[in-house]
């Protein structure tokens, strides 16, 4: 018996190339035979204009307060990671020694600034002091407490 056969062809020559759900359709009893996808008819925001889900807040909701300082937080979370990476390398490769050190250590000290600056921010949000959109007193009527705190009846 001298057949040549393709690669991943059986050698019963029945065509089947042995992955299951692979050309067999419906008819075949394949894999995907009765399976039909499962579509939940009450969502269609395309044709009702609904949104779908959670109100997610947009810029034009958030305080501008809270919007610039989130940013400057950012920012220097940013230059401590980017310092401190620097001057590691430049102070494991023994590539300005001097800069290295100067660069690591700078950074940080402004990691230390940064955890500061958050842990005051925390404490203003937590205070209330900026509104979370329409409503001008601080938590959102939806909003839940946290642990050890009391929430709004």
């Amino acid at each position: 018996m001298s057949e040549t056969r393709e690669a991943g062809q059986p050698d019963d020559g029945s065509g089947d190339t042995g992955d299951p759900g692979l050309g067999e359709g419906p008819e075949d009893g394949g894999l995907a035979a009765g399976i039909q996808p499962d579509i939940p008819g009450g969502v269609d925001d395309a044709d009702g204009g609904e949104t779908v889900g959670p109100d997610v807040p947009t810029d034009a909701d958030v305080d501008p307060e809270l919007r610039t300082l989130f940013w400057k937080l950012v920012l220097l979370y940013k230059l401590t990671v980017f310092g401190g990476t620097l001057g590691a390398l430049l102070l494991v490769f023994d590539r300005g020694p001097n800069v290295g050190l100067e660069l690591f250590g700078g950074a940080v000290v402004l990691l230390g600034y940064t955890l500061y600056r958050t842990g005051q921010a925390k404490t203003r949000i937590d205070a209330g002091e900026f509104h979370d959109g329409p409503e001008a007193g601080g938590r959102s009527a939806g909003a839940t407490a946290g642990p050890g705190q009391e929430g709004e009846p």
